[in-house]
């Protein structure tokens, strides 16, 4: 598996582009609509060497989607965790043997076919599961394309404002996300084992979890239920923001009180 992104559902993501990619340099690959899905979605890349973040915001037609409900709900904040796999139907099929019921598959689209985890069954988030229809080029040169020509439109109109995604600041370099949680061990085998990340234990009370594509941190706590609790960076301007629902931290480099 490769970790992909990570997810923020948002209702305005003006104010987002602005900190991620004006404030933090953050690059805005592409952005789209998903035909007939009711959402829009556009993804930045947080340094070379760091992640991928993805916004997804309702289309103004659908009004009781999905992610619509998700925000009357929740509010703005982590939606998901996005792998990519080689082929979803033996990936689906070594999930059920190992217990796991997928939802909301859709296999139908040979560009995109995915399934997803329920949070009732995964650690801290939805997990999406994909299969692209398409190779894409190396991140260095997707990036190096996005700030020669802008956004790439993967589907759809251009619906972004194209100040909103102006690169500026100090770039910054997502490291990680991190999910706090009441079982480390649990956390730990879910994301190691069934997603098959490499865990590597930080301390008594945190493991990193990494695969190619970036890095999950989990951190004991005592809280009811795992979720997701922050997203750490390096370089920028240093400073901790809420943004779109998401709370973006300075890195950690000592446990948590």
């Amino acid at each position: 598996m490769k970790l992909d992104h990570v997810a923020l559902a948002v209702g305005d993501p003006d104010p987002v582009f602005r900190v991620l990619a004006g404030e933090l340099g953050a690059v805005p690959l592409w952005g789209g609509e998903p035909p007939g899905k009711g959402f829009r979605a556009a993804q930045l890349r947080m340094g070379v060497d760091g992640m991928t973040v993805e916004i997804i915001t309702p289309h103004p037609s659908s009004r009781d989607g999905f992610l619509a409900r998700f925000l009357a709900e929740s509010g703005e904040g982590p939606h998901h965790l996005t792998f990519k796999v080689d082929d979803i139907e033996a990936e689906l099929e070594r999930l059920s043997d190992l217990g796991f019921e997928p939802v909301n598959a859709d296999l139908t689209n040979p560009a995109w076919r995915e399934a997803f985890i329920h949070p009732r069954q995964s650690h801290g988030t939805v997990i999406q599961i994909a299969q692209p229809g398409y190779d894409t080029p190396p991140i260095s040169e997707m990036v190096e394309a996005a700030l020669r020509d802008g956004p790439f439109l993967m589907a759809g109109e251009r619906w972004w404002d194209p100040e909103a995604v102006r690169v500026g600041g100090e770039p910054a370099v997502l490291r990680r996300v991190v999910i706090r949680t009441p079982d480390l061990e649990a956390g730990s085998a879910f994301y190691g084992e069934v997603l098959g990340g490499r865990a590597v234990v930080v301390d008594d009370d945190r493991v990193d979890v990494a695969w190619e594509g970036g890095t999950v941190r989990l951190e004991r706590g005592s809280v009811a239920r795992p979720y997701v609790d922050r997203l750490e960076y390096v370089g920028g301007d240093g400073r901790a923001r809420l943004v779109g629902g998401a709370r973006l931290v300075p890195e950690r480099r000592h446990p948590s009180p």
